[in-house]
This record gives structure tokens, sequence and C-alpha cells, in this order.
């Protein structure tokens, strides 16, 4: 490993938080991830990031290149690979030579013959939450050494953090749309029954009494009922 890790792989971590808090989440933090990956352990020739989805699926996140996707995409189909053993067994999985390899007897032929010999994975582990594995391929046997196999164990410990941070915040800006999209459905209901109010001289019980009954007999939302109400009342049909 030609570069210092600390130098790499803290300033990389600090721009990817404030993507985080610009709002460009998972998809604009993974490319950075795998980028820097290259660039602390210079020996690989890709790198990529395994995702599991909530049910169950698995898939590539930022490959750097078209055979990362490839030789991920037979583990998943095999579903055996260093990738998946990483991510299950949470912890780091090497492997010198390929062509060599018995752990994996249908996945390891197939990678040689992409052109790759050597490979590194480290699962991506926060907490209790496992949430994928970063790997990196080479296309020359035993190309990682203890310094590069210590780096991209750190590094993942980092990368998990941020991952699932990422996915937090975005899971939290889904929730939070979903309320302001329920706070502006109820502040229509809320103007369409005090507008009842006012026309019909009525209490607030009655009114919303009221708007319901229409909304019923009309079968649409309560909230599309009191819009189309306020529309109307704006338009004076």
């Amino acid at each position: 490993m030609d570069v210092r890790l600390g130098e790499d792989l803290g300033p990389a971590m600090a721009r990817a938080s404030g993507l985080l808090l610009s709002g460009r989440v998972v998809e604009a933090v993974l490319p950075l991830l795998t980028a820097t990956a290259l660039h602390v352990v210079p020996g690989a020739v890709g790198s990529g990031i395994t995702l599991l989805g909530g049910d169950g699926s698995r898939a590539t996140a930022a490959g750097t290149d078209p055979l990362v996707e490839r030789a991920d995409a037979l583990q998943y189909e095999l579903d055996e690979g260093p990738c998946l053993d990483a991510w299950r067994q949470r912890r780091s999985i090497v492997a010198d030579d390929l062509a060599a390899e018995e752990r994996w007897p249908r996945w390891a032929p197939l990678a040689v013959e992409l052109g790759l010999r050597s490979v590194a994975s480290a699962g991506l582990v926060a907490g209790e939450a496992s949430v994928g594995a970063i790997k990196l391929y080479s296309s020359r046997t035993a190309a990682f050494d203890e310094a590069d196999r210590a780096a991209l164990a750190l590094f993942a410990a980092q990368a998990a953090i941020l991952v699932n941070s990422a996915q937090t915040f975005q899971r939290a800006g889904h929730l939070s749309e979903d309320v302001q999209a329920a706070l502006r459905e109820r502040d229509t209901v809320t103007r369409a029954t005090g507008l009842i109010m006012g026309r019909e001289k009525v209490p607030e019980d009655r009114a919303f009494g009221y708007l319901m009954s229409r909304a019923q007999s009309e079968g649409t939302p309560l909230h599309e009922t009191a819009a189309r109400l306020l529309r109307s009342a704006s338009t004076g049909t």
C-alpha cells in the first residue's frame, strides 16, 4: 500500500458525511466509497459494494468496473462467493489464488475465466446491522498484503457506519415526506371544515360531519373532498 490510510480515508469520510447532510444519500455516497477503496489499495483492479435489500435481495452498488458487476452477479446467481461469506460471517475474507480456491467450487473457476486471480472482501457491520460487504478484485495472485487487508478492514468499519447512516437518513427522508403530506391533508380538511362552519353557521363537529358524509357519498378520500370544496369556493362555482 503506497498511501497512508489516514490521509485518504479521513477526508473521504468527511466529504461523504457532507453529502449525507445535503440529502444526496446512498446513491451519492457509494461511488465515493468504492473509488476511495481503489485508491487506498492500489493492487485492486475493481471495487464494489454489495447491499442487502429489505426483501433479502442482493445487488452491487457503485461497481468501479463492469468486471466487478459480472463477478458479483455470478456470486448472487450461484449463492456462493467471498463477498457473500464476508456478509454472512461478518468478517474479512481473502483468497490469494482463485485458480486453487476450494471454498467456492462453482464461482471461483468462473471468476478466473473473467481474468480475476485474487479477492479481498469485508463485511459492512454497524452495531447489530450487517448492511452488506465491500470487495476488491485483482488480476494478480496474492495481490493483497497484510497492510492492504488491515486497510480494507478499517475502511469497511468506517464504510459500514456511513452506509447504515445513509440508509437511515434516506428512510427518515421518506418518513418526513409522508408526515408532511399528512400535515398538508389535515390542513386542507381543517380549512374546509372552517368554510362550512362559516357558510352554514354550524359548530365544528357538525361541519366536519357534513364533510365526512359528502366524502362518503362521493366515494373519495376526505382530504380530496375538502380540496374540491375549497377550490369551488375560491372560483365561486
